[in-house]
């Protein structure tokens, strides 16, 4: 192929017979390579040679349209050229070379004339040519995506002749000499833990290799070091395995550590930047590291001599003061609900945990003290006062004027006594100032969130359930899950099911509960589960005692089931109770709350604190002998509350004024579910005053419906209240807090519509209205 190059192409075409000469020349054409169609001519003629005479040759070529003495100087021109490589004593190849080997041999003088196809039928070549493959080639057609070619022609445009396919491959090896490597993006990574760049490869301006990720270290060896010593060490993207990790380890600690003081502090010029790491490592390490392995290679043999070579101190890190941050200003627990509840610090304005976060497992949530939480942390005190000074009315904040000297000035004095933070600050404030401060002029929703405690509840494997600065929002949110929560807990050994006797040694009223790896209190509680009781852990002491004592209750009645079934056949004046029941429920509804709470009187006194057995067989001795009387009184009762319940009925049913269905609603409160055995006694024994007061009220409507209009507006926000928790919360019973406000409830309406009747609690607006705070605390 190299001597058909070098001469004139011995294919004839005459213009008066170009298609004959086409149809001749087509025999020698291979499909994939001009250059391979000179082997096929090549083989043609040198097996004429063999059988014919020199004029019988001539003829032919002739025939085939081919040039016989251009013949003849192809073939003296190719036994020179053998001769030559006979005397470089090279051997020749003993089978047909493949047409890939015959390219790359070609391609080592053609290394100019390659050319990628950048267009449908155009083709870039070096220093920017542009070019055609010839209409004539084999290869028109099919159009290889990388091409070289034995001639580049320009006539009415460049073209190129005798053209054969190729890789961009065999151009970077066989051209290695000639091409050149362009170097961009060196970037760290974490894979290999190498620097890596993206490799292009051009020869003569022709891209060969567009794009190739390459190990940059040894390139530059600089640039690669100082990227390896920021994504690997001081971003820490390099996790070397085993030992080589222990300095990380401890270079993490130290760093996390002092960015914990960063959040505390709420400050960012603690910690020195990353440039004072980036310095440590480039001091210690040497200039010919680069990458990973390099590095590990080093470390074991500097490690040798000075084992904590590259352990960071603090002094390598510092860059500000932080001896204000302590354990005491800045405490890691907050021990509360018998347990110590971790703290979390983040100073990101604007996100939901920015502040101090309080972690805390779901069932100590109503364990929770939100007194307590108020205070915040003492490091941030001074701030908290001043902030909430600025909340004060501006004819109070006049006089605590600058207010942050007032706030540094009153941080000595303030104590956690069980105060609310806000109490405490208004006792402090006018004690100093001898001006009236109250908690309530103080506005805690104003605060910054930082300055307010954020609160983060997590299930039995640490998984945030919820998180908010509102307690109480979070205890309705997860008041559901908490009792399934709670009813789910038999791991412990108290808890038992269907028990009919104390056969147990002692219910205590705490105990410990271990969750999440936090040691939590419980409270164990006596169930009333119909024909039998069981016991069972709550979240908060209300609650066990609000239940215990249903517990109780069921736990003496099957204790004396025969007497209790003997007396409920001779209730005194039962059928007049039950005639006036009728409106609420069936006789033997009536019977069973009737018999229930004579037992309830009789064996659960309001102060018992019935907790073992001996105790509990004292009170069943002492309560058997009380069943008769407490019959009678209970049974009195009753017969008065229905009685007055039956002329309260008839009187608020003339008519559908707005106080006539209030007072409606007010009675079907007061008989809410099994009201005489739920309602406890001392507020029962009220149920008469105030079936009265409503007698009373529909007498003073006559008249006076505008009066009366005024007063229900008053206690109407109230009533509203109380509906709503008691309808949304069936456990209502067991808040203290509630349980005092829905009764106060009663007598303040006493109070405003039956005066003459009186209270057996003296109640005003206001102190209806202090009632309520408490309930939101």
């Amino acid at each position: 192929i190299a001597a058909a190059l070098s001469v004139q192409d011995p294919r004839e075409r005459p213009t008066e017979r170009e298609q004959a000469a086409d149809e001749a020349h087509a025999q020698f054409q291979h499909e994939d390579s001009d250059f391979l169609s000179y082997l096929n001519l090549w083989n043609f003629y040198t097996k004429q040679v063999k059988h014919l005479s020199r004029s019988k040759l001539r003829r032919a070529c002739s025939q085939n349209f081919l040039s016989y003495i251009r013949m003849r100087e192809w073939y003296d021109i190719h036994h020179q050229l053998k001769e030559m490589v006979a005397t470089r004593e090279t051997r020749l190849n003993a089978k047909p070379a493949p047409p890939e080997a015959i390219h790359r041999a070609l391609l080592a003088g053609l290394l100019a004339n390659v050319g990628f196809r950048a267009e449908k039928y155009q083709y870039t070549g070096a220093g920017g040519t542009r070019f055609s493959i010839f209409p004539g080639s084999g290869q028109f057609e099919k159009r290889p995506l990388w091409v070289m070619c034995a001639e580049l022609v320009e006539t009415t445009k460049l073209y190129a002749r005798t053209v054969g396919p190729i890789q961009p491959q065999w151009v970077e090896r066989i051209g290695e000499h000639l091409i050149k490597h362009h170097y961009s993006d060196p970037h760290w990574q974490a894979d290999s833990a190498h620097v890596v760049a993206n490799q292009r490869i051009s020869l003569f301006g022709l891209t060969i290799i567009p794009r190739r990720t390459v190990h940059y270290g040894p390139i530059d060896p600089k640039l690669s070091r100082d990227l390896f010593i920021h994504h690997g060490l001081v971003m820490r993207e390099y996790n070397p395995k085993g030992r080589a990790n222990t300095f990380a380890k401890h270079n993490k600690q130290l760093i996390d550590r002092l960015s914990k003081l960063e959040h505390k502090a709420r400050r960012h010029d603690i910690i020195a930047d990353e440039k004072a790491q980036f310095d440590f490592y480039a001091q210690r390490i040497p200039g010919d590291i680069y990458d990973g392995p390099t590095f590990e290679k080093w470390r074991r043999s500097a490690e040798r001599d000075n084992p904590k070579l590259l352990f960071m101190r603090e002094e390598d890190l510092l860059a500000g003061d932080a001896s204000d941050i302590t354990p005491q200003s800045h405490p890691d627990k907050l021990p509360m609900a018998g347990a110590k509840l971790p703290l979390n610090y983040r100073a990101e304005p604007g996100e939901a945990d920015d502040g101090v976060t309080l972690t805390i497992p779901l069932e100590a949530l109503n364990q929770l003290d939100e007194s307590r939480i108020s205070w915040l942390v003492p490091g941030l005190m001074p701030q908290r006062i001043t902030e909430l000074i600025r909340t004060l009315p501006k004819s109070i904040r006049t006089n605590f004027v600058p207010a942050p000297q007032w706030a540094a000035a009153c941080v000595p004095h303030m104590k956690d006594d069980g105060r609310s933070f806000t109490q405490a600050l208004a006792d402090v404030l006018q004690s100093m100032a001898s001006v009236p401060v109250r908690a309530e002029d103080f506005k805690p929703d104003q605060l910054p969130d930082h300055l307010k405690m954020n609160v983060r509840i997590t299930d039995s494997h640490g998984k945030p359930l919820a998180e908010g600065r509102d307690v109480a929002s979070l205890r309705n949110e997860l008041s559901t899950q908490l009792k399934e929560h709670f009813a789910t807990i038999t791991d412990n050994e108290l808890a038992r099911e269907g028990l009919t006797e104390w056969d147990f040694d002692e219910l205590p009223q705490t105990v410990s509960h271990q969750r999440g790896g936090v040691t939590l209190q419980a409270y164990p509680a006596l169930v009333d589960c119909g024909t039998s009781i069981a016991i069972r852990l709550l979240d908060t002491l209300e609650a066990a005692q609000h239940i215990t004592r249903a517990g109780l209750r069921r736990l003496f009645m099957l204790n004396i089931a025969n007497e209790l079934t003997s007396r409920a056949k001779h209730l005194p004046g039962f059928q007049g109770m039950a005639m006036r029941f009728a409106p609420l429920g069936s006789p033997d509804v009536l019977r069973d709350q009737l018999i229930t709470l004579i037992a309830d009187r009789a064996f659960v006194s309001d102060d018992a604190d019935i907790r073992t057995a001996a105790d509990f067989h004292a009170r069943l001795d002492v309560g058997w002998n009380q069943l008769d009387a407490t019959g009678e009184t209970v049974c009195a009762l009753a017969s008065r509350i229905l009685e007055d319940h039956h002329r309260a009925a008839l009187a608020v049913d003339q008519g559908n004024s707005p106080a006539l269905s209030d007072m409606r609603n007010q009675m079907a409160g007061l008989t809410l579910g099994t009201f005489l055995v739920q309602t406890p006694w001392c507020w029962l024994c009220q149920f008469p005053r105030y079936l009265r007061a409503i007698n009373t009220r529909v007498d003073k409507l006559a008249g006076k419906a505008a009066r009366d209009s005024q007063q229900m507006n008053l206690i109407m926000p109230h009533w509203a209240r109380t509906v709503e928790r008691m309808n949304s919360d069936q456990d209502w019973r067991s808040d203290p807090a509630f349980v005092t406000y829905r009764w106060m409830c009663e007598e303040y309406r006493v109070s405003l519509f039956a005066q003459e009747i009186g209270t057996s609690v003296p109640v005003s607006a206001k102190r209806m209205e202090k009632q309520v705070k408490a309930l939101r605390q």
